[in-house]
């Protein structure tokens, strides 16, 4: 089965998807004037190989920091996700236990998708 890994950049982060041991994580900052682009790259990549994925998987988000350009890449990617037809997403997204900023931040990206998230606090 494919296994999609980009390695973290000072300004996108690691990217791991992997069907067969179904770990399907982005951490990292995600800083990049382009991002839209970068996760283009990475819905253009599950649209191609979700055939091969499990009939239900979990995204695992672990974002300590993203700039406004990242929010509309990343609200584009849930949504792709969440229209899927071949597999049902869950979103985990996981956050510094006392970093409100990030939790109100990943409610809004929750609110703005309409996809329910687990939140995860370390």
């Amino acid at each position: 089965m494919p296994i999609l890994h980009l390695p973290a950049t000072p300004n996108t982060p690691e990217v791991y998807l992997n069907a067969e041991a179904e770990e399907f994580f982005i951490r990292g900052i995600s800083t990049s004037l382009r991002s839209i682009d970068f996760f283009e790259s990475i819905i253009q990549w599950i649209d191609q190989n979700e055939s091969s994925f499990p009939e239900s998987c979990s995204m695992q988000f672990q974002l300590p920091h993203f700039n406004s350009s990242s929010v509309k890449a990343l609200i584009r990617f849930i949504i792709f996700l969440k229209q899927s037809t071949r597999v049902v997403w869950s979103i985990r997204w996981v956050i510094e236990a006392d970093d409100e900023f990030m939790l109100e931040s990943a409610e809004n990206l929750q609110d703005a998708t309409g996809i329910h998230f687990e939140f995860v606090h370390l």
